[in-house]
């Protein structure tokens, strides 16, 4: 089984105090199985240039880049026409039932349901209309083991 991850995800492993659940399903992983957003590297930029702090600001750029770029470089999916299309089409059956989808987590949502990847993330509400498969490692424990 292939895992996309959302932004909360890999945040949540660089926090003080990470949630212990979201770590040990991490680490029961294996790597070449976790995939990333290229959205996902678009929001984390996103957070470092809202940094207030230097020297996190430069341990999450060095994060960024060396680190995740580096390690996911061969697993970094795109928005490509193929999501964008199913994303139009989902967006807009989502916006029919009243229920849209905020952007960024619908591309991602659509995206692993396009390269038949699980979503593991926190915001399922927000990405059940996608279709995809979803996984919340804060509160399905055993339910996707890796």
């Amino acid at each position: 089984m292939k895992y996309l991850l959302d932004t909360c995800v890999l945040s949540e492993a660089f926090k003080k105090n990470p949630d212990q659940h979201v770590i040990e399903w991490m680490d029961a992983c294996e790597e070449n199985k976790l995939y990333l957003s290229v959205l996902t590297l678009g929001e984390i930029e996103k957070g470092i240039g809202k940094c207030q702090e230097p020297i996190r600001q430069d341990k999450l750029r060095t994060w960024l880049e060396f680190d995740l770029m580096e390690r996911f470089k061969h697993r970094i999916l795109p928005v490509d026409l193929g999501v964008a299309m199913a994303w139009g089409r989902i967006h807009s059956e989502s916006e029919k039932k009243g229920t849209p989808m905020p952007v960024i987590d619908g591309l991602i949502a659509v995206t692993g349901l396009v390269h038949d990847c699980t979503v593991v993330t926190r915001n399922t509400n927000d990405m059940r209309m996608s279709q995809a498969k979803l996984y919340n490692p804060w509160v399905d424990i055993a339910s996707s083991s890796p």
